[in-house]
């Protein structure tokens, strides 16, 4: 009988298993259908602030207003950054490109994809650093664009009337507003160019920016030292910081066996997307890491929790050449005045307003019965009260409430994406905030997007429009702007003697203009003699007139011309004074932290010699009470022999 019943329900439970099959999967597509369902799109390229200094501001479009940024966060398409007074930043991206901000630069960044950064200086000095032959960097400036379509370093300096570019390794190309094209090698001349003219100059480079920047170079190849086996090759500069903040242990998982990495020196309660902050960007819910291993942990891969541990699985490489990256991995469930959100798993899916990567689906309204329920990790969700969704400094203070959780957890509805509906009734004056506290008051003003617009229309519309490119196409040269044209030629390259190289000056430009605009004039005057007297008369009148009127232009032109070349010189003297300020006040910060190691390590040695006597005295002490000890217990036997022979008299 037990045996009958075991069989049907056997039968009864495939049954139903078939059934759930059927309805879960479609059937079979022709050929053609399934092609198109394949076709992935390409996932979103996100930079990141990987080092600051001071305050770096991001420009908030709607509200036209400026907050702060803070390491750690994102930097994609259409960011438009601002780098403090004496402030430094460095910005990462995935394609193999990164960015370096002097103080009192601003940028915006055009597009980032897999082959192609583009990016608008607006005002200050950037280096920008393209370490891949397959990635083309394209640089646009008020006075013309940079592109670099190999390995390439070089330094672009933007300021209120002109810009230089100076290479620091392997060539790139500068493309003026007219169309013409300038090759900038390194360890020779900088690119000096402004609205009317394209000139070699002085080689600018600044020695402690450079040197700040070899800095940043040396350190970053100490953090890519010795990779970890068990990262994609994007992620493996993260190798040290996962060492120092966790290990690596090897589990089986859903049928699986591979390397997962879990924290070490963290809260008893700890939980994933709980030490941090939430906040809005590019309309999606960003998850802002405090930890130092934040980043890649809760952009990349996913967590599960086994063991009472919690384990992350890093992402497996794909077919593009870079990991997926999301603004965090998490489900998210709201009740009444509580919202909640469960880390999720690699194998899980992830809702967006956009595609993320693989197991990526996005959102639109008609997405509406997503069972949260089904995720493996839904009894760790995470609680709060939704006025503190986006209050938090530190730590989020969950909800402890035994009966408010499992309330959630069984009659909450789940939010695929956080929208306005889920929020109501909270506190959305920091939604898009990154940092919650800072020196606010150093921010720029005005509409930067206004701003932005005005300077790039001085650029011209003779710029490349730069795309990515092909492995093993062989790039096109640049070409001379044409003879007869009136532009100013190229840069003279070696073995080029006999062609008229670029004048070392605007001076010496305008000097061979009005050269070649008398041999104009006297060839004119020579074809004009050929013909009758009287039109030779009148002719000759009329070019008394141009020549006057040129002759008042010039003084005016040229002292434009001079004011604007002083004030660039001017804002190269006030940057080196600054360099030497900063120089100055680091040398004393540094000496009043050596002051302060001195202090400590006296306060330190005192301290351990205060201990070392103390354990003497206690040792001494602990000596003098053994030696009691001893000469007591001698003394009680000579005690009772004595009273042993005095009791035998006795007797």
């Amino acid at each position: 009988m037990k045996d009958r019943l075991k069989f049907t329900f056997l039968v009864l439970l495939a049954m139903a298993v078939g059934l759930s099959s059927c309805k879960e999967n479609p059937p079979p597509q022709p050929k053609a259908e399934i092609k198109k369902e394949a076709a992935e799109p390409e996932p979103a390229v996100v930079g990141r602030l990987t080092f600051m200094e001071k305050n770096v501001f991001r420009y908030l479009r709607d509200a036209k207003d400026w907050a702060l940024a803070m390491v750690d966060v994102p930097v994609g398409d259409g960011d438009i950054l601002y780098s403090d007074v004496q402030g430094r930043s460095e910005l990462t991206f995935p394609n193999d490109t990164k960015l370096r901000l002097n103080d009192k630069t601003k940028i915006q960044l055009d597009g980032v994809n897999g082959n192609l950064t583009s990016l608008f200086v607006n005002s200050g000095v950037a280096r920008i650093q393209n370490r891949s032959a397959d990635t083309v960097v394209k640089v646009d400036t008020p006075y013309g664009q940079v592109l670099s379509k190999q390995p390439s370093t070089f330094d672009v300096y933007v300021g209120d009337s002109s810009v230089a570019v100076t290479a620091i390794k392997d060539a790139v190309r500068f493309v003026d507003a007219k169309g013409n094209n300038y090759d900038v090698k390194p360890d020779s001349d900088s690119l000096l160019a402004n609205d009317s003219a394209v000139v070699s100059s002085r080689r600018f480079l600044d020695s402690r920016w450079d040197s700040w920047n070899n800095e940043r170079d040396n350190e970053s190849k100490l953090w890519e030292n010795n990779p970890s086996p068990y990262l994609p090759a994007q992620l493996r500069s993260e190798t040290q910081v996962l060492a120092d903040n966790g290990n690596w242990e090897e589990l089986s998982y859903g049928g699986e066996t591979a390397h997962y990495w879990t924290p070490r020196n963290v809260a008893p309660d700890w939980s994933p997307f709980t030490v941090g902050q939430w906040t809005n960007w590019s309309g999606e819910q960003l998850w802002v890491p405090y930890e130092r291993f934040g980043w890649v942990t809760h952009h990349h891969g996913g967590w599960i929790f086994l063991n009472n541990h919690w384990y992350w699985r890093p992402p497996v490489a794909g077919r593009w050449r870079y990991v997926p990256w999301y603004p965090a991995r998490v489900a998210w469930v709201h009740s009444g005045r509580h919202i909640g959100w469960v880390p999720i798993s690699p194998y899980e899916v992830y809702y967006g307003r956009r595609y993320w990567g693989p197991r990526s689906v996005i959102y639109n309204e008609h997405i509406r019965n997503v069972d949260f329920r089904r995720y493996v990790n839904i009894n760790r969700v995470v609680v709060v009260d939704k006025d503190r969704l986006y209050g938090v400094h530190r730590r989020y203070e969950t909800i402890r409430d035994v009966t408010v959780v499992k309330n959630i957890v069984n009659n909450g509805r789940a939010a695929p994406v956080v929208t306005r509906e889920v929020v109501q009734g909270a506190d959305l004056k920091m939604e898009h905030h990154f940092a919650r506290s800072g020196d606010f008051s150093r921010k720029p003003n005005g509409d930067a997007a206004v701003e932005f617009a005005a300077r790039r229309r001085g650029a011209g519309g003779g710029t490349e429009n730069a795309q990515a490119v092909t492995p093993g196409i062989q790039k096109a040269s640049a070409k001379a702007p044409l003879a007869g044209t009136g532009q100013p030629p190229p840069i003279a390259k070696p073995g080029d003697e006999n062609k008229r190289g670029l004048p070392e000056s605007p001076r010496e430009l305008r000097r061979e203009q009005r050269q070649e605009k008398r041999l104009e004039a006297n060839k004119e005057r020579s074809t004009k003699e050929a013909s009758g007297p009287q039109q030779l008369q009148h002719q000759q009148k009329q070019q008394q007139i141009v020549e006057r009127q040129q002759q008042q232009q010039q003084p005016h032109q040229d002292a434009q011309q001079q004011r604007r070349q002083q004030q660039f010189e001017r804002q190269q003297q006030q940057q080196l004074a600054q360099e030497q300020q900063r120089a100055l006040r680091q040398q004393q910060q540094a000496q009043r932290q050596q002051q302060l190691q001195a202090q400590q390590q006296q306060q330190q040695l005192a301290h351990q010699q205060q201990a070392a006597q103390r354990q003497q005295q206690q040792q001494a002490q602990q000596q003098q009470q053994q030696l009691q000890h001893q000469q007591q217990q001698q003394g009680q036997p000579r005690q009772s022999q004595k009273q042993a022979h005095q009791k035998q008299p006795q007797q």
